[in-house]
């Protein structure tokens, strides 16, 4: 073989271990243990933990990547420390998955990434923002704070708290890691109180309720009592709309804090029956409103992942459907759904999670609506007895 084909090949070989060792690591699926000051020793039970950054508003990001290197993660009487070698990581104001990591049982208050200029980018951070395409060379350290129970193999999802609005209002290189540094993210799901409902239980038919200022509407329900309609969404606001006057006790379904970031809401308005409400891409569904044509006689149900669809029992104009959306995962945002039962049926959010939204369609579309039980459960009524399919949509939550 000439000197020639011995160079090739030996190109072909470094480049070959560099690309495997780079999709290995941008993967961050964390295999390695290692004991810090007052960490962990041989034998301590550990726990697997499937870890994502979550979702997040943008602020304008239009890029964000960060070279990873040892990720440690602090608690009460433990530091336990992933050694991995560094690797470009792009994350996504969509979400990014990190891959499952071993760590000790126990009670974590920090996690922390730390940065460095040790990738074949030479950055430990780069951000592309509304003021332009900025970098850093320095190392610096992504942190997590706040509470985590690693007492059984479960999901943990960093949330980004302060950090992209901070990093979206960056102007230089120089003010890229003094940004991060002064912002910190959240390393548990939101708290309960993040996500509650306003119920006006005397509310009467073309009657309103709002969530208070600071929080969002994730969904809106309503039972005419005894009367078709159901509950509309206009302008930031739950309306009542029954066929005839009489009461129509009427939720709307509120975030704030935390959870109230990364929300969209597709309304349609003036459509035929069976139209959907589709949520964009990336986002999942977590609440729906939707009613027929001057209160007529339907119900609205979930379509799929990411969609709301009106029914109604007369085939005409002028129905309205809404679907509310949330940027995140099914481990996340999820719907506990019974299906052609009997009118009356009542569902429940399971311990862990909130109700972010209700909805009710009874059989072909006849007259019926929602009730709420109680701060997790809703129940499906249907005037004339049909069967109904009914929807609690529940987002989990940090334990009490």
């Amino acid at each position: 073989m000439n000197k020639t084909n011995k160079t090739i090949l030996l190109l072909v070989a470094v480049l070959f271990a560099v690309t495997a060792s780079f999709n290995a690591c941008s993967e961050l699926l964390f295999s390695q243990r290692q004991s810090g000051d007052g960490g962990s020793t041989t034998g301590d039970p550990m726990v697997s933990l499937e870890v994502s950054f979550a979702p997040f508003d943008a602020h304008g990001i239009s890029s964000l990547t960060s070279c990873l290197g040892d990720v440690t993660f602090e608690g009460a009487g433990v530091t336990h420390t992933i050694t991995r070698p560094p690797a470009d990581t792009a994350i996504s104001h969509l979400g990014t998955s990190l891959g499952t990591v071993e760590v000790p049982r126990g009670a974590y208050t920090h996690v922390r990434f730390h940065l460095t200029p040790a990738c074949l980018s030479g950055r430990s951070l780069r951000v592309v923002n509304a003021n332009g395409d900025f970098s850093a060379s320095a190392q610096s350290t992504i942190v997590f704070s706040g509470s985590f129970s690693a007492s059984a193999d479960s999901l943990l999802r960093l949330f980004w708290g302060t950090i992209p609005a901070a990093l979206g209002q960056v102007q230089s290189d120089a003010g890229l890691v003094p940004a991060l540094e002064s912002s910190e993210g959240r390393l548990e799901y939101p708290a309960a109180s993040s996500i509650f409902a306003v119920t006006n239980p005397a509310a009467q038919a073309a009657e309103s309720v709002a969530c208070p200022a600071g929080s969002t509407v994730t969904g809106c329900s309503a039972d005419c009592s005894g009367r078709a309609g159901g509950a509309r969404f206009v302008t930031g606001v739950c309306h009542a709309t029954c066929e005839t006057p009489g009461p129509a006790p009427l939720t709307a379904y509120c975030a704030r804090d935390d959870f109230n970031t990364g929300i969209t809401v597709r309304s349609l308005t003036n459509v035929p029956r069976d139209t959907i409400a589709t949520c964009p891409m990336g986002t999942e569904v977590i609440g729906c409103a939707g009613t027929c044509f001057s209160g007529h006689a339907g119900g609205v149900s979930r379509s799929g992942t990411n969609g709301c669809k009106i029914f109604c029992d007369v085939d005409e104009p002028g129905a309205n459907v809404t679907a509310f959306c949330k940027q995140g995962t099914t481990a996340e945002h999820f719907d506990v759904t019974a299906a052609d039962a009997p009118s009356g049926t009542q569902v429940n959010c399971p311990s862990g999670s909130a109700l972010t939204g209700a909805a009710a369609v009874c059989n072909i579309g006849k007259a019926g609506g929602v009730q709420l039980l109680g701060p997790n459960s809703v129940r499906g009524v249907c005037v004339n007895g049909e069967t109904v399919t009914v929807t609690a949509f529940c987002s989990r939550v940090a334990s009490p």
